[in-house]
């Protein structure tokens, strides 16, 4: 037991960095989409002026400039969520390794029959649990999402500028 939570407290600390990691490329994502979709809006809006005074030279760069902000912050989250998986792949292998372990310290040898054992019941508990990594970043995402449904909803509700008036 203790050489199993010894295993889980060596991967902790890298999983909550690779959590927090992940979380904070995952809003800065976000808020880039928002820039970029602002601005792909204003151009599809201005569409007609911007080819009738040909000014297509003008807006390219700045909508490719926001696509490579993008795109480099997609792969900072690529990376973290790989780096998150890989902790969420290592830490059975490295569970099973030290319970092994402990096994051959106490017990001075280990038999195929305990190893086996302990293997498949590993294996039961890995793909048990492989489903974990998948709803942790389910849930990071989603918690993004209702954090931004929040803040636009709390924003101040729009005033009326109707007038009344004797005809339109």
């Amino acid at each position: 037991f203790a050489a199993g939570i010894l295993a889980w407290a060596l991967t902790l600390p890298l999983n909550t960095w690779f959590s927090g990691k992940a979380l904070a490329e995952s809003r800065s994502l976000m808020r880039l989409r928002d820039a970029k979709l602002s601005k792909i809006n204003e151009v599809v809006t201005g569409m007609r002026q911007i080819k009738f005074s040909a000014l297509e030279s003008l807006w390219e760069p700045s909508l490719l400039a926001l696509r490579e902000t993008e795109l480099r912050t997609l792969w900072k989250f690529f990376l973290a969520d790989s780096g998150l998986f890989a902790c969420w792949v290592i830490s059975p292998i490295l569970l099973a390794v030290a319970s092994l372990a402990a096994y051959v310290l106490i017990n001075g040898s280990l038999m195929p029959s305990v190893a086996f054992v302990n293997v498949a019941i590993f294996n039961n508990l890995e793909t048990t649990l492989g489903s974990l990594p998948e709803l942790f970043t389910l849930g990071l995402d989603s918690m993004v999402s209702v954090r931004r449904i929040n803040n636009y909803l709390s924003e101040p509700e729009r005033k009326d500028t109707v007038t009344n008036g004797s005809h339109i």
